[in-house]
């Protein structure tokens, strides 16, 4: 009997024993699980930075939370309930569930362990941001970088300051940040992604030496080849942009040779043809894009070369048929090309400016040159207005009018905006558009410089028109008071010049 209680007892400690071997396999492995989850979603979510979450990585996150509830709910006791609050936090975190995450974050600042105390601290900081108490958010950040950090690293801290001040618009700070953020850190791949970052923002700042230097830190250390690939290309793309014309050739040519590159081959030309463009080497310009749209067909670089030849169509030779036509190609040729809707937008101007051309100067029993060829033909002299028969009905005033602004505000064709103003003045003199064509000259002339058609539009505008938006426009640019005529505010000018004892200007004035 003795033996055998013995034996009993025996059994009855095994099978403890193994029970508690098992509880904790089982917890491990549903933390385990957790951890996993974790790190695929994180990855997921930093693959695709700046962008929203993806449904994969979503899904991810609430497995995290699902494996981690286990552990907290079934295991409250095991070694593993302090990790799995943080995880579960983080992942509520990631999927914007900010309450949810708050509430796991507060639970593990009441743990005694200094690590996961300031992981709390740092988590529950970017909640308060998520929640729009910024500056609450950046000063407890900015406490955590004067503190002992034990598990939470400076380069992080500095990376989410330098997320918060972009979205403040705060640029400098947050380039500080960045700048910072890779000078902290030791791993490679991390300095390469920050430095992508870092670029990317002073590239669009146009802090060109700082990009140019960041750029080159990508290549260094970036371990992803079309981050390294891209950054070869923006250092070109910046020494254009500098005037660095000649160091800009070398480095795009040097790069045409190397395979490496081939998929940035086609950026590679559309960059020498801009530095030609810069040098007026107009023909070897056009003689590449049309190369580039035979060699890379049906692409976004066929696409940008088209959107350039109908550029240069208007700009040269003011063609704007054949400008369409290109730009109706660069739609065709590829449906990712970023130019598609500044296409369509000019190819609707066009077909606007074309149709008020064909109304007013349609038929021969309405025209006496075309405006064009009237411009052709009388050279580099000053052109006032055309010789023309307009029908002088409201249509025809619109269509003027619309003329005129297309070349002056989308085509950049100010001299021929010029004649069509003064026909337009010429010969609707009565027409509501009157003080706006009126406005128009004074602003194009005064911008080319000639004051003296400028002043006499100015006073049309003050003198007849003295209630309209233009001649107040008009009083701001010369400082006249809206009551007083301009040799009243003239002698107002005097009158302060002689009270502080500027006599000399008072009696020029």
């Amino acid at each position: 009997m003795r033996i055998s209680f013995q034996h009993f007892s025996g059994l009855r400690i095994f099978f403890i024993f193994i029970f508690a071997i098992s509880s904790s396999c089982v917890y491990y492995n549903t933390f385990y699980n957790a951890k996993k989850y974790f790190k695929d979603a994180e990855n997921i979510r930093l693959e695709n930075e700046n962008k929203s979450l993806p449904v994969n990585a979503q899904t991810a996150y609430t497995k995290v939370i699902e494996k981690c509830d286990i552990v907290l709910d079934k295991y409250p006791d095991s070694d593993y309930v302090n990790s799995a609050l943080l995880l579960s936090g983080q992942a509520h975190y990631h999927k914007e569930e900010y309450s949810s995450a708050n509430q796991k974050m507060k639970q593990l600042q009441e743990s005694a362990d200094p690590n996961f105390i300031q992981q709390a601290k740092f988590w529950i900081a970017l909640i308060k941001w998520k929640k729009g108490k910024i500056q609450p958010c950046i000063d407890e950040l900015n406490n955590l970088l004067n503190d002992k950090l034990f598990s939470i690293t400076p380069t992080v801290i500095h990376l989410y300051l330098a997320d918060i001040h972009i979205e403040l618009k705060e640029v400098e700070t947050a380039l500080f940040h960045l700048e910072a953020a890779a000078g902290n850190t030791v791993e490679r791949t991390e300095k390469g992604r920050i430095y992508q970052r870092l670029s990317e923002l002073a590239f669009n700042r146009e802090e060109y030496g700082r990009a140019l230097n960041a750029y080159e830190q990508v290549i260094k250390n970036s371990l992803v080849k079309k981050l390294k690939q891209y950054a070869h290309l923006q250092i070109a793309k910046i020494h254009r942009l500098t005037g660095n014309y000649e160091t800009a050739v070398k480095k795009i040519k040097s790069l045409l040779i190397d395979e490496e590159f081939k998929d940035l081959f086609g950026a590679l030309e559309l960059e020498l043809v801009k530095i030609y463009d810069l040098k007026n080497e107009t023909e070897a310009s056009e003689e590449r894009l049309h190369s580039i749209i035979k060699d890379y067909s049906s692409t976004e670089i066929s696409s940008e070369a088209y959107f350039m030849l109908g550029k240069r169509s208007i700009k040269e030779s003011w063609n704007l048929k054949g400008a369409k036509d290109y730009f109706e190609k660069s739609n065709k040729e590829s449906r990712k090309s970023p130019f598609i809707k500044e296409s369509q937008e000019i190819i609707q101007k066009i077909d606007q400016y074309l149709a008020a051309e064909k109304l007013i100067y349609g038929s021969k029993d309405t025209l006496s040159k075309t405006p064009h060829d009237s411009l052709k033909i009388m050279g580099d002299q000053n052109i006032d207005s055309l010789s023309v028969n307009i029908v002088k009905n409201d249509e025809s005033a619109n269509s003027l009018m619309l003329m005129s602004e297309l070349e002056a505000f989308q085509f950049n064709n100010l001299d021929s905006a010029v004649v069509h103003l003064n026909t337009f003045v010429k010969e609707f003199s009565d027409h509501d558009l009157y003080p706006k064509a009126v406005y128009m000259l004074y602003y194009m002339q005064n911008s080319k410089g000639d004051t003296s058609i400028a002043d006499s539009m100015g006073n049309i505008l003050t003198s007849q028109f003295s209630n309209t938006e233009f001649a107040e426009t008009v009083r701001k640019d010369l400082g006249i008071e809206k009551n007083k005529t301009k040799s009243e505010y003239l002698f107002s000018v005097a009158e302060n010049l002689w009270y502080f004892h500027n006599q000399e200007n008072a009696l020029d004035t």
